[in-house]
């Protein structure tokens, strides 16, 4: 079966969006994973005891604690950003997959009716043949006769 001009491009760029939708998954359980493991650090360990509030602002181990736990919680902040940046660019990637699977099959549509009404004139065409073959054998007959 040969394939048009355009059904190769949109299967060219279906395999692309594809490529990419797969990237992007990937890249979204890297950051999922890091997300996880960045969670995980910010449990509080079993080896630190609880403090007073005055305790833990005089320490400055603490402090030091503290200024990490904002940095991880900037991160964290700005990994949840890109997660759903990402999660937002697949689901245009799957809406325009899906869109282009639609003008494919819009496409094949086309191209069966057109086959069909092609069969269609093909019969009508061998048919008129046949008849006018049959005419002509009858005019010769008739010359003969």
């Amino acid at each position: 079966m040969k394939r048009t001009f355009a059904e190769i491009q949109l299967l060219d760029s279906i395999s692309a969006i594809s490529a990419q939708t797969q990237t992007l998954q990937r890249n979204l359980i890297q950051i999922q994973r890091r997300n996880d493991y960045l969670n995980m650090s910010l449990k509080p360990q079993p080896q630190i005891k609880p403090m007073s509030a005055n305790d833990f602002l005089k320490n400055p181990v603490a402090q030091v604690n503290a200024s990490e736990l904002q940095s991880l919680s900037e991160t964290l902040t700005s990994q949840n950003v890109n997660l759903s940046e990402l999660q937002n660019a697949i689901n245009i990637l799957f809406e325009t997959e899906n869109e282009m699977q639609i003008k494919i099959n819009e496409a094949e549509n086309q191209i069966h009716i057109k086959r069909t009404i092609l069969k269609q004139i093909q019969s009508e065409t061998e048919k008129w043949i046949q008849k006018n073959k049959i005419k002509e054998l009858c005019v010769k007959i008739h010359a003969l006769e």
